[in-house]
């Protein structure tokens, strides 16, 4: 087995390693160490973030975007990386999967990782990485207090889901929105972001500010954000809108307190009495 990164022995046969949103300056030096010890690094970055990694990672890293590239259902391409990864493990482990962002926010490949390893003879270890969630409420200057709902977007329609219009809300990828096939190479029409926008204008009203985020992969460069009405929202089919990676949507109300909640969170004798 291969030490691991604290000196021990090699903790897991799969590492799932996240490497932040703006790479290689968000790759941490937990990853970094893990991305040391494995035979073998599979990667979703692109291949312009790739050449950016440490020239010794070069030999072992093998690229997902092939499979991607391929186009199909995703929930296919996703078996088919999961499969590759657990077997690449059996014959030569430790091996990587290397993500973009935090690993557990909204990654397929992930879950499907960890889903198996409880049924397998095989463990996994996840080691995070800066989310883009993170880097989007950084970017949009916005604290998460009181509180924000994070939700996906085509899963916030297939489900129904309701948000609250008195809690800023944040809607990942909208730019696959509707359709369960790989979209890489495709620009989706105005209408295919329509059922998102009604759905949303039961919510919220139709002259509701929402901002697309799209981070930046490169340090120093700025996030491009784009504000606009929610009702209009995909644009046209005259003049589709360039879709952001992320939708922000700020709270339409102001919270309302509960007065006999906030009169006891404000007493000093319901301190002393409940806090010894």
């Amino acid at each position: 087995m291969t030490p691991s990164a604290d000196g021990g022995r090699c903790p897991a046969d799969v590492f799932i390693v996240g490497a932040g949103v703006q790479v290689p300056d968000h790759l941490t030096s937990a990853a970094i160490d893990v991305l040391d010890q494995c035979q073998e690094i599979y990667s979703i970055l692109p291949r312009s973030t790739s050449r950016l990694m440490p020239s010794r990672w070069a030999s072992k890293t093998r690229d997902l975007q092939e499979i991607y590239q391929r186009g199909g259902r995703r929930l296919d391409v996703y078996r088919e990386e999961i499969n590759l990864i657990w077997q690449a493990a059996r014959s030569n482990p430790p091996v990587a999967y290397l993500t973009v962002g935090n690993p557990v926010v909204f990654d397929s490949v992930t879950a499907g990782l960890i889903e198996r390893a409880k049924c397998g003879d095989m463990s996994v270890r996840v080691i995070a990485g800066v989310s883009s969630v993170d880097a989007i409420m950084a970017d949009l200057g916005i604290d998460y207090a009181p509180g924000i709902q994070i939700l996906e977007a085509s899963s916030l329609v297939a489900h129904n889901i309701q948000p609250r219009n008195d809690i800023d809300c944040l809607v990942m990828q909208p730019n696959v929105f509707g359709t369960a096939f790989v979209t890489m190479g495709r620009k989706p029409r105005a209408a295919a972001l329509w059922p998102l926008r009604d759905h949303l204008l039961k919510c919220y009203p139709s002259d509701h500010t929402v901002t697309y985020i799209t981070c930046s992969v490169r340090s120093g460069n700025p996030a491009h954000l784009e504000s606009f009405p929610l009702s209009c929202l995909g644009g046209t089919e005259m003049s589709p809108q360039t879709l952001g990676a992320s939708l922000f949507i700020p709270a339409a109300i102001p919270l309302k307190a509960d007065e006999y909640f906030s009169d006891r969170f404000r007493d000093q004798s319901e301190f002393e009495r409940n806090y010894r």
